[in-house]
Order: structure tokens, then C-alpha cells, then sequence
């Protein structure tokens, strides 16, 4: 059985060895453990700055889809890597529809998306904003578009980006501008001219009834010169419109129950049926309490008025109008829905223009003072309409 290993029967040279074995081991371990030190400092390291990186990304990332225009990026090889919410919205296709495809795969040469894109990849100066119409899906949309390089902080080219802005909204209101600046002057003119053909209309009214007493009702002549009556009656009322439309109105406003206001405006409109032995029955959907409304009390009156007088002659034979008050917030909303002919797409986007009518005896100021009337109240008047199926006038107004 062998002995214990005695150190002092080894070789002094083997001892020499172990020792420096142990030394190295020793060396070793320590490195070892520095080592791991390092390299747990280094995985804190990345790890801090990946969540540095993936929040800057976030935030990019949020940056990018706040942004109000639409924004696409391509790559040198013209294949789309950003694609914001806003350009979804505006040209009409998804991001993961379009990202990593060619932009002329995802949007043909016609479109007019791209052209920015192209002309800041063939440039070295940064693209400026110009004015283009998009061809997306069958509609025309007018943009604001700048198109510009884009470069990392190294200087890196990484491809071209495409930014849009909606202009749809702004062509719109200075559309509208420019409509109002020719009805008002238009209005001037009809004020001057219905002025100067008061006078002499009053004239030929009088005249003509004059002439009239001196014929029997069943005289030829009389019938011509009640005519004459009747179209100079008809040219009066054109006339007050025009003033009514055309002069600066001043609201004499007053705290008014719109619940018992609009019954009594209904009673009138109830009154007028029945001179005409219409079969049209008025519903009223009201509240039990008082509804209050700073308001011009007849100013008003002529606003409703005018609404039922349409809706009664809209309705063929037997038919409702529905006339409700109910309160939205700080607003009161008063209705008024027939159930007649109902009115077209494109007659609805005209009718509360001044001279727009459908009627053959109308003078087409109707709506437009009604309109006008609902304005200065500071309120707001919308319409809805389908065809065969009825109308409904939808009036709000702030509660007091």
C-alpha cells in the first residue's frame, strides 16, 4: 500500500514547478474574476444603451405618427422604409402594405407621390414646399409637398424623404372666401337695385288696382289687371328679401322659453294647414321644463316659420313634421323633419345659397336668410335629406 506523498522526498526542481503552477492558477483566477467583472460591466453597459436606443426609437417612432403631415421614406434603391400614420390617412393605403415594396410599386408614376422624392435623390440642394394635386383613387387632393435627403450625423446618404401637408381643408375656406366676397358685393348691388325698383313697383301695384275697381270680377280686364296685381305682389316680395338679406340686421335679443316660443310658432304653422285642408300633422317631441335662449323672439319666428312653410309644401298629400327640442350640453337643439320628397346630393350642397332654388315661384333668399338669421345668433343650422324619404333641419344654439 503506498505511503502519504512526502514533499520533502520530491525533486527540488518539481517543487520549483508547483509552485509556479500555484502562482499562475492563482494569476489565472484572478484574471478570470476580473474578467467577468468586466463583462458584467459591459452587458450593464448595452443593456443601458439598448434602452436608451429602443426609447429614442419610441420616441421616434411617436414623433412620426403625431406629425400632422404625411410622411414617407425611401432608401437608395427607392424601396419605402417609413410610412406614417398621416400618410395612411391621406394617400389611402396601410404601412404594412407598403413597407420594403419599390414606391413605384406602391404608387404608379400618375399619382403624383414620389416626384419630390426623385428630385431631392438627383439634387445636392435640400428640395423646397411646392403646391401638387394627388391622384389617389379616383380623387384629386391638393398638397403642400417638400421633398429632401436624408443624411446620418456622419454624413451617411441613407435615401430621400417625402413630406405632405392636406391643403383640402385651406382650398376650401378660401373657395368659400372668395364666394362671399362675390355675394357680398353682388348683395350691394341687388340693395341699390331694389331701392331704385321700390318706387315705381309701389306705383304699378297702385295703378293696376285702381284700374281694377272700374271692371266687374268677371270682366276679362280685371282678371288681366289682377294678374298684373298678383306678379307685381310676387316682384314686392322678391324685393323686401333682397333688403332683408342685404341690409346690416340688428338682433333685438331677449331671454325666451324656446319650448313655449316654438308652440306658439307651430300654432301659426297649424293655422296655415288648415286654410289649405292639408292632411299634414304636426308632432311636437318637447321637454316638460323651460329651455331659456337669448334670442330675437320674431327674428326667430321667421327662421321657423320658414322651415315648416318648406317643409309643408315638400310633403304630397298626407305626411308628419316632426318638431323636437332637446338639450346637447351648453346647446339646445330644435329639429324640424318632414316626411316628404326629400332633397338631392347636389341640390342639398346648394341650398343655402342666395338665388338657389328648386321652386317655381321661389325667389331662392329663403334658406339664405335663414341661414343669416341663425349665424348672427351666433348659431349653427345643418340639413339632412334623402330622397323619397324627407328632411330634417337641425338648428343649434347655446343655452343661456
Amino acid at each position: 500500500m503506498m505511503g502519504k506523498l512526502d514533499p520533502s522526498n520530491l525533486p527540488p526542481d518539481f517543487s520549483s514547478v508547483m509552485d509556479w503552477f500555484s502562482s499562475t492558477v492563482g494569476r489565472l483566477e484572478s484574471a478570470y474574476q476580473e474578467l467577468g467583472n468586466q463583462f458584467q460591466t459591459v452587458n450593464r453597459e448595452l443593456d443601458d444603451t439598448n434602452r436608451r436606443l429602443e426609447y429614442q426609437q419610441r420616441q421616434l417612432n411617436a414623433l412620426l405618427e403625431s406629425m400632422s403631415p404625411g410622411v414617407v421614406m425611401v432608401d437608395q434603391e427607392l424601396r419605402i422604409t417609413v410610412f406614417n400614420r398621416s400618410a395612411e390617412r391621406l394617400l389611402g393605403i396601410q404601412e404594412r402594405d407598403c413597407l420594403g415594396r419599390q414606391l413605384s410599386d406602391v404608387f404608379p408614376p400618375g399619382s403624383g407621390v414620389g416626384l419630390s422624392l426623385l428630385d431631392a435623390l438627383n439634387q445636392d440642394a435640400l428640395g423646397g414646399q411646392t403646391e401638387r394635386t394627388l391622384h389617389l383613387s379616383g380623387a384629386n387632393v391638393p398638397v403642400a409637398v417638400t421633398g429632401n435627403k436624408v443624411i446620418d450625423s456622419e454624413g451617411n446618404f441613407l435615401g430621400a424623404m417625402e413630406s405632405f401637408t392636406d391643403l383640402s381643408e385651406l382650398k376650401r375656406l378660401q373657395a368659400e372666401m372668395q364666394q362671399d366676397r362675390v355675394l357680398r358685393a353682388l348683395g350691394e348691388m341687388a340693395a341699390t337695385v331694389a331701392h331704385e325698383i321700390r318706387n315705381p313697383l309701389g306705383g304699378i301695384g297702385g295703378y293696376a288696382g285702381l284700374l281694377a275697381r272700374g271692371f266687374p270680377p268677371e270682366d276679362p280686364k280685371r282678371k288681366l289687371l289682377d294678374k298684373i296685381i298678383q306678379g307685381v305682389s310676387s316682384l314686392n316680395k322678391i324685393v323686401s328679401n333682397l333688403l332683408v338679406y342685404t341690409r346690416r340686421t340688428t338682433l333685438q335679443k331677449t331671454q325666451v322659453d324656446v319650448v313655449e316660443w316654438f308652440d306658439s310658432v307651430l300654432s301659426h304653422a297649424e293655422i296655415e294647414i288648415e286654410k289649405e285642408a292639408r292632411q299634414i300633422e304636426i308632432v311636437r317631441e318637447f321637454p316638460a321644463e323651460p329651455v331659456l335662449v337669448e334670442m330675437d323672439p320674431e327674428r326667430f319666428q321667421q327662421v321657423a316659420l320658414n322651415l315648416l312653410f318648406n317643409a309643408i309644401q315638400a310633403i304630397e298629400g298626407e305626411g308628419q313634421i316632426y318638431c323636437s327640442i332637446r338639450s346637447e350640453l351648453k346647446n339646445v337643439i330644435l329639429e324640424i323633419r318632414d316626411s316628404g320628397k326629400g332633397i338631392s346630393a347636389t341640390e342639398i350642397a346648394q341650398i343655402f345659397t342666395p338665388f338657389f332654388t328648386t321652386k317655381e315661384q321661389g325667389t331662392g333668399l329663403g334658406l339664405a336668410i335663414v341661414r343669416k338669421i341663425v349665424e348672427l345668433h351666433e348659431g349653427e343650422i345643418t340639413v339632412e335629406s334623402e330622397v323619397g324619404k324627407g328632411t330634417c333641419f337641425r338648428i343649434s344654439l347655446r343655452i343661456s
